[in-house]
């Protein structure tokens, strides 16, 4: 992580690059599954999901607080995992006979992409910027940076759902 200050308009503001490479490219995603090992917790980084593989057939799956991940049975073997909010929760799989196949803690975390977050006093604002920077509403963005491009990308997928509806 790179941290620099910089004056904008005669306020300080502080800028953080996160990168999981230093260059700006996109890095290459990781494997699509995870390999769970014995008392690991699961990352997975917010608004993404992931697969994990079990060894037999899931009966039943239950989230300790599903505000901050979800997780559901794909096709009995297969697991898959979607962050929904920064925190971290526990994840228990049962199978058939109520034995417990899977128990581990879930932590959501920042995504890996390249985001630019600004800091002006309490005031945040994230970009993603892989490779151009755009607004990326995220948890602890100012509310009204944050409601403003929701506004705008519900309006954009409205205009998109009357087109599609034509």
């Amino acid at each position: 992580m790179y941290r620099l200050a910089v004056a904008l308009a005669g306020a300080t503001a502080t800028i953080v690059i996160s990168a999981s490479e230093t260059s700006w490219a996109q890095a290459p995603r990781a494997e699509a599954h995870l390999a769970v090992r014995a008392n690991d917790p699961l990352r997975v980084a917010i608004d993404e999901a992931r697969i994990i593989r079990l060894d037999q057939a899931a009966h039943a799956v239950v989230v300790g607080n599903p505000a901050i991940a979800d997780a559901i049975v794909h096709d009995g073997r297969s697991l898959i995992i979607t962050a929904r909010a920064y925190g971290a929760t526990n994840l228990i799989v049962l199978d058939r006979a109520g034995n417990v196949m899977l128990d581990r803690m879930v932590h959501v975390t920042q995504p890996q992409s390249a985001l630019l977050t600004i800091q002006r006093g309490n005031a945040l604002e994230t970009y993603s910027c892989a490779p151009h920077c755009r607004r990326m509403p995220m948890p602890g963005d100012t509310a009204t940076f944050f409601e403003e491009i929701i506004k705008q990308n519900q309006s954009r997928n409205g205009l998109v759902q009357s087109q599609i509806g034509r």
